[in-house]
């Protein structure tokens, strides 16, 4: 089984068709905290994988509406801690590189978006 984790009820609906035997889609609600709750009731069983997924904005201007990305580290903005996908993981997914930063708060002007320093942000 393969078990993904989205935030928001809109991500769960963007993601429903892909749902099925091998794969459920799990809605955590916003912040660390709720996904971390979320992730760990869902690996208190063996899964093939745990992927978090959902909307982001862009901070790079490659980026266009409804493009991929695959970060491949993402950064609490609030901690400075950094997280790295699964290597193999990571290698077999399609989309754009580089950083998604998990913003505390919305980044609202350029300026705003310019001090994330990412791809993507969350």
């Amino acid at each position: 089984m393969i078990a993904v984790v989205c935030a928001v009820p809109a991500e769960r609906r963007a993601l429903a068709e892909l749902a099925g035997p091998e794969l459920e889609i799990h809605v955590s609600g916003i912040g660390a905290a709720a996904a971390e709750r979320t992730a760990a009731a869902v690996t208190a069983r063996p899964l093939r994988a745990l992927v978090s997924a959902g909307f982001c904005g862009a901070l790079s201007p490659d980026l266009r509406v409804g493009d991929l990305v695959a970060p491949d580290a993402v950064r609490d903005e609030a901690s400075g801690e950094i997280f790295a996908p699964d290597p193999e993981m990571l290698a077999a997914a399609p989309g754009a590189r580089g950083t998604l930063v998990s913003a505390r708060r919305i980044a609202r002007t350029p300026a705003d978006r310019a001090l994330l320093e990412g791809v993507a942000v969350d």
